[in-house]
C-alpha cells in the first residue's frame, strides 16, 4: 500500500470530514485534481478512498459532516487586530455583518478558543471576513502559527455587536473608533454610505491609521486628542466602536453635554 507523502499529509483525508472546503476552493493537499491539477495521481501518492470521486458523489460540495466548519483562505495581521477571510458552508450564510462569533481550533490536541466579529459577508461566494478579538492562548494569536491558510475553524454565531441602527433618524454620523474595532470600521463606513449618510470618522489615530482611513469612503477623517473637539462638529448621531475605556469617556462626555444626539455603542461585554 502506498503511503501519503509528508508534504501531502492531511489528518481528515478519507474520513467523514472529507471532502472539506479545501476541495471546493481547489486547495486540497491530497488530491491533485482538486488542487488545480490536470490528472489523477492517486497511484503515486494515495492508496485510500478516491477523494475526487467522493467529491463528485457528494455533489461537488463539502462533506455534510463539515457544515459547522469554516476554512481560512487569507490571514491579515495588523497592530491591533487579526483579520481572517474564510470560506463558509451554505447553511452559515445567514450570519450577518457585525455579529459576534465564537471560534475554536485545535493545536497539539489543545482546544484554542477565540472571539471575533464578522466584518463582511459575501453570500454569493460563500465568503466572510472576520476580526479576531482575543485569545486565551499564551502567545498572541496574530504572531503565532495557530491560524494560516487552510486552517479549519469551528464557528458558532453569537449576538449582534451593534444594535439595529435607526436609519430614518440618522443623516450626519460620527463614527468614533479605536483599537481592535479598526478592523471593521471600513465595513461600517461602506454600509452607512450605501444608505446615503454623511460619515465622519474620529479617534486617537496615528498618522498611518489616518492614511488608511482616508482611502475609505468616509467624508472626513479626524484624529483628535481631546473629546471636546467633537463639539465643533456637525452631527446627529455618534456610533462608538471603541475600546471599553474610550467608550466610557465618550459616553460620559455626551451625557455631560446634554445634547440631543443619538448615541449608539458597540457591546464590548457580549463575548
Amino acid at each position: 500500500m502506498n503511503t501519503l507523502p509528508v508534504e501531502k499529509a492531511c489528518l481528515d483525508a478519507a474520513t467523514e470530514k472529507c471532502p472539506c472546503a479545501a476541495a471546493v476552493t481547489g486547495d486540497c493537499p491530497v488530491c491533485n485534481i482538486l488542487n488545480h491539477g490536470q490528472s489523477c495521481d492517486c497511484s503515486l501518492n494515495w492508496a485510500g478512498m478516491c477523494i475526487y470521486q467522493s467529491y463528485l458523489t457528494n455533489g461537488s460540495q463539502l462533506s455534510k459532516t463539515s457544515n459547522d466548519k469554516i476554512e481560512v483562505l487569507q490571514k491579515i495581521s495588523e497592530k491591533d487586530f487579526l483579520k481572517l477571510v474564510c470560506f463558509i458552508p451554505s447553511h452559515l450564510q445567514n450570519i450577518q455583518a457585525f455579529q459576534f462569533v465564537k471560534i475554536t481550533t485545535q493545536n497539539f490536541n489543545k482546544t484554542i478558543a477565540m472571539s471575533g466579529v464578522i466584518s463582511k459577508v459575501v453570500p454569493e461566494q460563500n465568503l466572510i471576513s472576520l476580526i479576531i478579538m482575543d485569545t486565551n492562548y499564551e502567545i498572541p494569536l496574530k504572531y503565532g502559527p495557530l491560524v494560516a491558510k487552510g486552517t479549519i475553524l469551528e464557528l458558532k454565531p453569537q449576538g449582534p455587536a451593534l444594535p439595529e441602527l435607526p436609519w430614518g433618524k440618522m443623516q450626519d454620523v460620527i463614527v468614533c473608533v479605536d483599537g481592535f474595532w479598526l478592523g471593521m470600521v471600513k465595513s461600517l463606513i461602506d454600509e452607512l454610505k450605501a444608505k446615503g449618510k454623511t460619515v465622519k470618522v474620529i479617534g486617537p489615530f496615528s498618522h498611518k491609521i489616518v492614511n488608511q482611513l482616508l482611502s475609505t469612503a468616509a467624508d472626513k477623517v479626524i484624529s483628535f486628542e481631546k473629546l471636546t473637539e467633537i463639539k465643533e462638529l456637525h452631527y446627529d448621531t455618534i456610533i462608538s466602536i471603541n475600546t471599553p475605556a474610550l467608550q466610557k469617556k465618550l459616553l460620559s462626555y455626551v451625557w455631560q453635554e446634554k445634547n440631543r444626539k443619538t448615541f449608539i455603542c458597540v457591546n464590548n461585554d457580549a463575548t
